[in-house]
C-alpha cells in the first residue's frame, strides 16, 4: 500500500478515498450482501479506474515487484464486470476483517 501511495503525489487518484457514498456504504456494511443496491458496482468501478491509472506508472518504475503488481492489476481490469465486483468485494471485506481481528487481537 505504501509503495503504491509513493507513486503519486498527495492529490493523485491512488491517494484519495473512493467517492463518499461508496466508502461510507462499505464502512457501514457487515459484508457485501449488506451493501445498498449498486454500491458494490460503484466501489468496484472506482477501484478498477484507479488500477488502470496505476498500471502504466508501475511498469515505468522498472522495479520487479511493481511490475508483478501491475500484471495482477492488468488481470483484474481485464475480467468481466461481475467477476471484478465479486473479487473486489471479497478482497475489501476480508482485508477489513483481518485488520479488525489484528487490531483487537482476537
Amino acid at each position: 500500500r505504501q509503495r503504491l501511495s509513493d507513486l503519486g503525489g498527495p492529490w493523485d487518484r491512488v491517494n484519495q478515498l473512493p467517492a463518499a457514498p461508496f466508502s461510507i456504504a462499505v464502512l457501514r456494511a457487515f459484508d457485501s450482501t449488506d451493501l445498498p443496491t449498486g454500491a458494490d458496482r460503484g466501489v468496484a468501478a472506482d477501484l478498477v479506474a484507479t488500477s488502470r491509472s496505476l498500471i502504466g506508472q508501475l511498469y515505468e518504475s522498472g522495479d520487479v515487484d511493481d511490475e508483478d503488481v501491475a500484471e495482477k492489476m492488468q488481470v483484474l481490469v481485464s475480467l468481466p464486470g461481475h467477476v471484478q465486483v465479486s473479487a473486489l468485494m471479497r478482497a475489501i471485506f476480508s482485508t477489513r476483517e483481518y485488520r479488525w481481528v489484528s487490531h483487537y487481537a482476537i
